[in-house]
């Protein structure tokens, strides 16, 4: 069954740190270096020397790709229930925010994050550096031509939504995972907006930036030298943003895991198979006990282009394959062509095409890398070259029947790719999943792989090469590259706007009755919401959870009336508010009432005070996968 849970570190030995900041050594921006020598001395002529040298750090300054960010919160797009949480951004780069300056003799970073309700801000604008008239001079491999995004903010609203020098400086902080596998330590940094989103509606927050806009004994932003031609009007170029809305408590991360189809309490996580009832023929035995097995019927052309039905089904199957691997029923490996691996039942009339389809998919693949098809073809013809110098030698000795499988390993490079393959690295989702009925949207699947189907897929890559009879010969010598399965491997298929919605999702697999954590075989993203895992082993249960990077801020109550427990308190302590009215709150005086008590009030404590920890959602199996 399924169980919600709050837990900030999944794995004993991770350790998050928060840090005020990560400064650079050095900011970005044009340098001069000027070296002096004088030679002084007796009975010599004094002199000096000079050499002047001009170079220059680049760093992003006026555009963010997309690689710079790590996760966005609420995720762009989401329609769910963060009416009540800060929006942030998390940078992969620690060091970024303190690249550049908003004040030239502070130490502010110089970005922020503005949300915006709907209706607030006009559509974003993409002009020439030298149109935005904000006064930037363009560094090395800059140019006043360069093309940037422009935002236009009302005067009044950002009177009290742009943050101060001192609220700068506490929304931005760096957190630093460490685990037994994490070496070095891993950096993140994060903005944090001071405004609440729109409560049932949309907001759009902009990372922008502030670099040297701020001047003046007071610290106060330049509103007067940073205007456009519209006098009300503050332009800011815009860096990334995204858009989202505060709807549907329903679109939660907890609670869409928790509505996913086929788990429930009564039946536990379902497998990766079609429903009886889609079916009119269901009574059928033979049929229920294809569907059982994860078949689906397929459309089947025939050789002598008659149609037919048959049935079809992939590598993840819900149970284990019980076929013995040595069973007599088995094929006689190599495989020469796909249609030995048809299967036929006389009793329904119906072929199985699954292992045949498998070994044609493997071929495919294969031959589709260039690459690995080319590297195979010449590793065979040198075996066989060999193998034929071998047995021509004067001092050859005859080669009995017993001693015809010669033990040569593939190049490491072929090896990479067969054991990719083994995991169905290139092997298409439609392959996988036949009929899409079997993982509907909001659905979760567990399976086990069929080794003989991965057999089968294996064989006909490892055929590539091998035309005549002579070559299948050989290729039984090499038989332990194609039919050497890796024991019982399990996964998880999950569809869910999860997939999407948090991109630093995370699924833990736990094996065996003491529920040791088991690392996956294999992570894949098979589509936009498709997420997929293998596991070596059968799992007894799964967890599924945010990185503890994209730890969030949360606040309590409703409408209004909020409040936040720091962890260093008893109390909660009620929101202070710059704006009621705008949702935008004084973090000045709200981080001082937060970090009472503690000796410094700074970003990182106060990070740690606001902070809530990660949502998991627990799935047991009921039955596992044998």
């Amino acid at each position: 069954m399924s169980q919600p849970g709050n837990n900030s570190l999944q794995n004993p030995d991770d350790v998050i740190c928060f840090l005020d900041s990560h400064r650079p050594g050095v900011e970005a921006g044009d340098y001069e270096i000027e070296v002096t020598q004088e030679i002084v001395g007796t009975g010599i002529p004094e002199a000096t020397f000079s050499k002047k040298v001009s170079f220059s750090i680049q760093g992003q300054r006026f555009s963010l790709p997309p690689t710079e960010i790590l996760a966005m919160f609420p995720p762009n797009g989401s329609m769910g229930d963060h009416a009540n949480v800060l929006p942030h951004m998390v940078l992969q780069r620690s060091t970024l925010p303190w690249e550049r300056k908003a004040q030239a003799d502070s130490d502010a970073p110089w970005l922020a994050l503005l949300v915006f309700h709907e209706g607030e801000i006009g559509d974003p604008q993409t002009m020439a550096l030298k149109d935005t008239k904000l006064g930037y001079q363009a560094e090395k491999g800059q140019s006043l031509d360069d093309q940037v995004i422009i935002i236009e903010v009302e005067k009044s609203l950002l009177e009290s939504l742009l943050p101060s020098i001192n609220e700068l400086k506490l929304l931005t902080h760096v957190r630093q995972r460490s685990s037994a596998t994490a070496t070095p330590l891993a950096e993140v940094a994060t903005i944090i907006a001071k405004r609440l989103p729109k409560a049932n509606g949309m907001s759009t927050a902009h990372l922008v930036s502030l670099e040297n806009r701020y001047t003046g004994e007071d610290n106060t932003f330049d509103f007067k030298n940073k205007e456009t031609t519209e006098e009300q009007k503050i332009r800011f170029i815009s860096l990334a943003s995204f858009r989202f809305g505060c709807t549907q408590p329903e679109q939660q991360f907890t609670s869409l895991l928790l509505n996913l189809k086929g788990s429930t309490p009564a039946t536990g996580p379902s497998s990766l198979r079609l429903p009886e009832s889609d079916f009119p023929w269901n009574r059928d035995e033979i049929a229920k006990a294809q569907l059982a097995s994860g078949a689906v019927p397929m459309r089947h052309s025939l050789r002598n282009g008659k149609k037919t039905v048959s049935w079809y089904h992939g590598p993840l199957a819900p149970a284990n394959n019980p076929l013995d691997p040595h069973s007599k029923a088995l094929p006689s490996w190599p495989v020469k062509v796909a249609d030995k691996l048809l299967r036929y039942n006389r009793e329904s009339g119906m072929f199985d095409v699954s292992y045949a389809a498998a070994w044609e998919i493997g071929r495919l693949v294969a031959l589709q890398n260039k690459k690995f098809s080319l590297e195979l073809l010449h590793w065979k013809q040198e075996q066989a070259k060999l193998r034929q110098t071998r047995s021509c030698h004067p001092l050859a000795i005859p080669v009995s029947s017993s001693m015809t499988d010669i033990d040569v390993a593939l190049p490491p490079s072929l090896q990479d790719w067969m054991l990719g393959l083994r995991l169905l690295e290139g092997v298409p989702f439609s392959y996988l999943v036949p009929d899409e009925r079997m993982l509907p949207v909001e659905s979760i699947r567990f399976f086990a792989m069929d080794w003989l189907w991965i057999t089968c897929l294996l064989d006909g890559a490892f055929s590539v090469g091998s035309v005549t009879q002579a070559d299948k010969e050989r290729d039984k010598a090499y038989l332990r590259h194609r039919t050497d399965p890796q024991g019982l491997v399990t996964g998880v298929l999950l569809r869910s706007e999860v997939v999407p919605g948090w991109p630093g999702l995370q699924i833990d697999g736990y094996i065996g009755g003491n529920k040791k954590l088991k690392p996956p075989l294999r992570i894949a993203r098979l589509a936009p919401d498709v997420l997929f895992y293998l596991f070596d082993g059968v799992l007894d249960e799964i967890k599924i959870h945010q990185k503890i990077e994209t730890l969030h801020f949360g606040l309590r109550g409703e409408n209004d009336a909020l409040t936040k427990k720091p962890r260093s308190q008893e109390n909660d302590i009620s929101v202070i508010w710059k704006d009621k009215s705008k949702r935008i709150i004084d973090m000045t005086a709200f981080s001082t009432a937060m970090c009472s008590g503690v000796a410094t009030i700074d970003s990182a404590n106060f990070a740690s005070a606001m902070i809530e920890g990660v949502e998991e959602v627990t799935f047991a199996m009921a039955q596992p996968p044998q």
